[in-house]
């Protein structure tokens, strides 16, 4: 009894024991249960917020494909999220294999959810290194311009794109020693073609060696419709960003100038720029001198610019002469065929565009429009007429670049000067000391103490800054012209503080050198000079007029006695060469005469005694 007792007791107490560790089991075991249901449904939800943000940086990533690409990065990262979601799904399969329950492989795919950082996705699609620039014109028939766009890649490719490696590998260690930021100006006069020859110059680059590649060639035409330098300074920087496609990087000033400068520091880049300000530095846009890889190429018509820029080289880009003026017409006229009339014309034509490319092109053009000898003499004479609206040739852009020119003489002297010199006939060599005489007599100059030393520094002065912007044009030490196509403006330009239309210019042997009743009494100047001049009116009313030139005009041989009578003002006479033989009584009215040119007038042999009423005159020339 005590045995079996015994034994009873112990498998109730066994019993118990194995009823209490399955019950902690299963205990145990129900919440395992509960925690896979929850961590099932939290699963759910994490798989369905992966594939939401993998799903919406794909649709961001096809959206952008033109300024960003898949990297290797993104194809890494698919293949982890795909297994990812591949292992979710097995795990929901087996699931549902056990328990037969359903789940939500997208639950709360909407709400919101932190994105995968795209730049690890992604990597910027590299702009162009080069945009070719369509309007360029063929420098083929110009053979002067295409000498200078081969003096320009001398410049940028020291050692010539044929170069043995060795040779290369010793200049570039050479460059590295030395290497900076290289500055180079296209100067000349407007119209001259120093932007095409840059536009083909940013072409060669589209399809040069690849020795020569660059990361980028940029063109940049600087704004001339901003006054205030930092607008100017923006709009440059901008546009520079917009063609490295860092458009969402625009910012502040001083933002992109960081960025520009972070974006090309190590880059080997040709930075090509339509115009410039002598006010703005390159490191103000971001350009700086550290780029050791960079050059910058302006183009520019202003004389302070090229003094104080510090640029490696300047190059200089004339007129076309005269052979390839005609390359250029004929090249444009090819496959027409022209009358005899016309091919006579084409001279006398080309004379009259001043070598100016643009200007050829555009005239050829209108000419081969219609192939008339009448037509064609009738633009002729438009181009040789002194007077005439030019607008309605196609001009209107040169005229633009004349009154930029112009506007860039800040001193009214200076303005005054320059349509002064309108008044000689065209390709007329004027004698530089015969223009400041007359200038100092027309009180132009700036003369503290009113003498000729004085007044001839002040000239030479004035001259300069003249023929720094391309207004006059030097033909030796002593004499200087204008160019034709400016003249035509300056004529019809009214001078600084008086009324249009108070000049009046009949010159050359073609034009009838004679002005009505009402032109004569609104004239401040006039110019009749070697017009077939034979006969001047009885006594003009003409109170107004300070210069009056009547030279070169052999057939004049009488001046009425009363001509001078009302000339009170004039302060400026020119009768050389002419044919007078004496001066009419009337010349002691000019009281007002600084200025006296007799020099050359064969039948004249003795001055009248009235001249000694002349008390203000300062040059007598005989």
């Amino acid at each position: 009894m005590a045995v079996d007792a015994a034994l009873g007791g112990s498998s109730l107490t066994f019993a118990y024991a194995v009823l209490k560790d399955l019950w902690v089991y299963m205990k145990h075991r129900r919440r395992h249960v509960k925690d896979l249901l929850d961590n099932l449904k939290y699963l759910g939800d994490e798989a369905g917020i992966l594939y939401g943000r993998w799903h919406d940086n794909e649709e961001d990533i096809d959206r952008r494909a033109a300024s960003i690409q898949r990297s290797r990065q993104h194809e890494a990262w698919k293949k982890v999220v795909s297994r990812l979601l591949d292992d979710y799904s097995k795990i929901i399969a087996k699931y549902r294999k056990m328990t037969g329950a359903t789940g939500n492989q997208r639950r709360q795919e909407a709400e919101a959810r932190k994105d995968i950082p795209l730049a690890d996705l992604t990597r910027p699609v590299k702009p162009k290194a080069v945009i070719r620039m369509e309007d360029a014109k063929d420098l083929d028939v110009v053979p002067s311009h295409q000498n200078k766009l081969a003096e320009l890649l001398r410049e940028l490719l020291p050692c010539g794109v044929e170069a043995e490696a060795e040779a290369e590998a010793e200049a570039e260690a050479e460059a590295e020693a030395k290497a900076k930021l290289k500055r180079i100006a296209i100067c000349g006069e407007a119209q001259v073609g120093k932007t095409n020859i840059m536009k083909n110059l940013n072409n060669w680059f589209d399809s040069c060696p690849p020795s020569a590649k660059l990361d980028y060639v940029i063109w940049v035409t600087v704004p001339t419709n901003l006054h205030e330098k930092k607008d100017v300074i923006k709009t440059i920087q901008e546009s520079i960003l917009r063609r490295l496609e860092l458009t969402e990087q625009i910012s502040t000033i001083d933002k992109n100038k960081d960025t520009i400068s972070t974006e090309l520091r190590e880059k080997s880049y040709l930075l090509l720029f339509e115009g410039f300000s002598s006010s703005i530095q390159l490191g103000e846009i971001g350009v700086f001198e550290e780029h050791k890889h960079g050059i910058v190429v302006i183009e520019t018509t202003d004389p302070v610019l090229l003094r104080s820029f510090g640029f490696d080289q300047k190059i200089k880009v004339e007129k076309l002469p005269h052979n390839d003026s005609r390359k250029l017409f004929d090249k444009i006229m090819e496959g027409e065929k022209l009358s005899k009339e016309c091919y006579d014309l084409v001279g006398l034509i080309l004379k009259e565009l001043g070598g100016l490319p643009g200007v050829i092109s555009f005239i050829a053009m209108l000419l081969k429009s219609k192939i008339d000898v009448e037509f064609w003499g009738t633009i002729k004479d438009k181009l040789t007429a002194d007077v005439g609206e030019s607008e309605d040739l196609g001009l209107g852009g040169l005229f633009k670049a004349f009154e930029i020119a112009y506007e860039g003489l800040k001193e009214d002297r200076c303005k005054s000067c320059r349509l002064y010199a309108a008044l000689f006939p065209k390709e007329f060599t004027i004698p530089i000391n015969v223009l400041v005489e007359c200038w100092k007599a027309e009180d132009f100059l700036c003369c503290p103490i009113p003498t000729f030393p004085k007044a001839r520094g002040d000239g030479i002065y004035v001259l300069h800054k003249l023929t720094e912007l391309s207004l006059l044009e030097n033909c030796s030490e002593q004499y200087v012209k204008m160019p034709i196509l400016f003249r035509r403006f300056a004529i019809r330009t009214s001078f600084p503080g008086e009324e249009v239309g108070t000049s009046y210019v009949r010159s050359g042997p073609e034009i009838d050198g004679h002005l009505t009743d009402e032109e004569w009494e609104k004239a401040r100047r006039v110019s009749l000079i070697g017009s077939r001049l034979e006969k001047l009116p009885m006594s003009p009313i003409c109170k107004g007029i300070s210069t009056l030139f009547l030279q070169h005009n052999p057939n004049l041989r009488i001046i009425g006695e009363t001509f001078f009578t009302s000339m009170k003002k004039l302060r400026v006479l020119d009768l050389h060469s002419t044919g007078i033989q004496l001066l009419p009584p009337s010349i002691s009215s000019l009281t007002a005469l600084r200025s006296l040119y007799l020099n050359n007038c064969d039948g004249l042999t003795k001055l009248p005694p009235k001249i000694v009423k002349l008390t203000k005159l300062e040059v007598l020339d005989i």
